[in-house]
């Protein structure tokens, strides 16, 4: 593909330029159909319903016409001559052309893209977007009532797809069912403590009679409509779902799989390789580490063979945290410690802060480390969530490495700083490439 890593690290961070009128009107135009077209992003600007359209059609027929969509929108966009943009715009046409072509190449891996693992589930981003909706007016309020009756059918969506996959052999491998059970139960809780619960802090600026009453509608909408879709969801998942699952694991166990996975390393790396070239690349970098492992073992004097090295720092107590906030403390402690030196390096930072949270006791036993969350119009701070469960295989040493990844000057500065410039359009500013994400932290 013509769109490269550093085509999307322009995209993100360069404003636009205008072109020539007639291309450049029909190139934002193109841009505004993408953006109302796809699924909100983790840092979506929030609007519109929390549940939307296209989250709900989890079906072979709606992957159908997804590829129609994205095969007559590339028609579109070959229309608009790219040669009579200027470089920011040809960006922006390279970028719309990469999405599109993803969306149109993906519908034929419908059946082999799960919608219950966290990473990619849809249930992540929904919950991300209901615990940041505005809910100040009545209609903010209403919003976020019709919300949670659409996640009714959309768990039944949930299950027709999971069911779909059943009679196709597609079913996850035990061992991670046993971690999505738990997280899908979280969605099925009761008011006291569903996700969707509305806080009370929320409310703070609401006339007390309106509070109670929408607390009250919320906690009875959840209780008789939202909790019981999400039992019956998790039944079949611990049922009929898992007595078909394998204890192998891997896509290249499915038909289709190992195409599927080709695919998915073309989408998140932008590079034509084959799985096995990527895992390549890994074994050359694990060796390199190993080398640099062991410079460092014999730089601090250690008398033992490597194997004893990294034995000693897995289990030498003073890396090991002794309690979750420990990890929270020592990520801002490690941002602190490279502030100072931020102004040297960027000339830029984003206005808005950040911090350090535990994950959501759901997502912990299925993620390995955690993930940031952008600002937003609830909380205009962004933040790391990590992971605190498991201390005892868990380890301080790379805890500033992590901050740095995540936070300054990684995908704080990187996505704070794109969703406040104003001169981008919204699909630029929402744009986001997992090469270049990763990348930009490391």
């Amino acid at each position: 593909m013509r769109s490269t890593l550093i085509t999307a690290a322009i995209a993100v961070t360069m404003a636009v330029t205008p072109s020539s009128p007639p291309e450049n009107a029909a190139l934002a135009q193109l841009a505004q159909e993408l953006t109302d077209h796809s699924d909100p992003g983790m840092w979506d600007d929030m609007e519109g319903s929390l549940v939307r359209e296209r989250v709900l059609m989890l079906s072979e027929e709606a992957a159908v016409a997804e590829t129609r969509w994205a095969t007559q929108f590339l028609k579109k966009l070959q229309a608009v001559d790219r040669w009579k943009l200027t470089g920011e715009d040809r960006v922006t046409w390279e970028l719309l052309e990469w999405e599109a072509s993803m969306i149109a190449d993906r519908g034929e891996f419908f059946w082999l893209d799960s919608p219950v693992t966290p990473y990619t589930s849809p249930l992540r981003t929904i919950t991300s977007r209901f615990a940041a909706a505005r809910l100040q007016t009545a209609e903010d309020r209403q919003r976020y009532l019709d919300g949670l009756h659409r996640l009714v059918p959309f768990a039944a969506q949930i299950q027709a797809k999971l069911t779909g996959q059943l009679g196709r052999g597609i079913v996850l491998p035990v061992a991670q069912i046993d971690n999505v059970v738990p997280f899908i139960r979280t969605f099925a809780a009761g008011p006291g403590s569903n996700p969707f619960v509305v806080a009370e802090t929320r409310l703070t600026s609401v006339a007390a009679d309106l509070r109670t009453a929408f607390a009250t509608e919320v906690h009875t909408t959840i209780a008789d409509h939202v909790a019981p879709a999400f039992q019956r969801l998790a039944a079949f998942v611990e049922g009929p779902y898992r007595a078909r699952a394998p204890n192998g694991v891997g896509l290249s166990q499915y038909r289709g799989g190992d195409r599927y996975y080709r695919f998915l390393v073309r989408q998140h790396t932008s590079l034509d390789l084959t799985p096995q070239q990527i895992h390549d690349i890994g074994l050359a970098e694990v060796a390199r580490l190993e080398r640099e492992l062991d410079a460092a073992r014999q730089q601090a004097g250690f008398a033992g063979p490597l194997s004893d090295f990294r034995t000693f720092l897995k289990s030498d107590s003073r890396f090991i945290p002794q309690t979750a906030e420990q990890i929270g403390e020592r990520l801002m402690a490690a941002a602190a410690r490279i502030e100072p030196k931020i102004p040297a390096f960027f000339t830029a930072r984003p206005t808005a802060g950040y911090g350090a949270r535990r994950l959501a006791p759901a997502l912990e036993p299925l993620m390995t480390y955690g993930y940031y969350q952008a600002p937003n119009t609830v909380d205009p701070k962004g933040y790391y969530l990590y992971n605190g469960l498991g201390l005892a295989d868990r380890s301080l040493l790379n805890v500033a490495a992590l901050s740095y990844h995540e936070l300054v000057p990684g995908h704080h500065f990187q996505i704070a700083l794109t969703k406040e410039n104003t001169s981008l359009s919204g699909f630029r500013q929402r744009a986001g490439y997992t090469a270049y994400l990763e990348g930009w932290g490391e």
